[in-house]
């Protein structure tokens, strides 16, 4: 039995064509299909969140539904933190991925050093070029300046 070449004709015809229903008769074919395509990027962000690494809900270690709300809150506001830094050095011109965001500002570490008279020091750990690259662009050298 080989191909049904009725059909082979009939998808080629259609092929890399999408059809969009709407009843929005205020929007332009143009915003129709940004809306469309907008609609893929917050479903893939949905996606994103149900990873593990990207958003670590869990170990959930609150037993009452306030205080899980809390933890959930605060997980989604990380993440949305991290993206809004991705944004930001994307729009500078550097397009990094957010566990690349994540690997390379942990591996920054801030100590402080306080005199006994009560001066107190900020030390940073020396940082690779793309860290002073985000640095520069997220204005992160104010946070170490004393």
């Amino acid at each position: 039995m080989g191909l049904d070449q009725k059909a082979v004709s009939t998808c080629k015809k259609r092929f890399g064509k999408t059809f969009i229903f709407t009843d929005r008769t205020d929007l332009t074919a143009l915003e129709v299909a940004q809306a469309y395509t907008d609609r893929n990027e917050v479903e893939r962000l949905f996606g994103e969140m149900n990873d593990p690494l990207s958003v670590p809900f869990r170990p959930v270690r609150h037993w009452t539904d306030q205080k899980i709300a809390v933890h959930a809150f605060i997980c989604i506001l990380g993440r949305l933190l991290l993206k809004l830094l991705q944004l930001k050095l994307k729009e500078q011109g550097t397009a990094l991925s957010l566990e690349i965001i994540k690997d390379e500002l942990a591996s920054v570490k801030l100590g402080l050093w306080v005199t006994r008279s009560g001066k107190l020091f900020k030390i940073v750990s020396e940082r690779s070029k793309l860290q002073e690259k985000m640095f520069g662009i997220l204005s992160l050298q104010n946070v170490t300046s004393t």
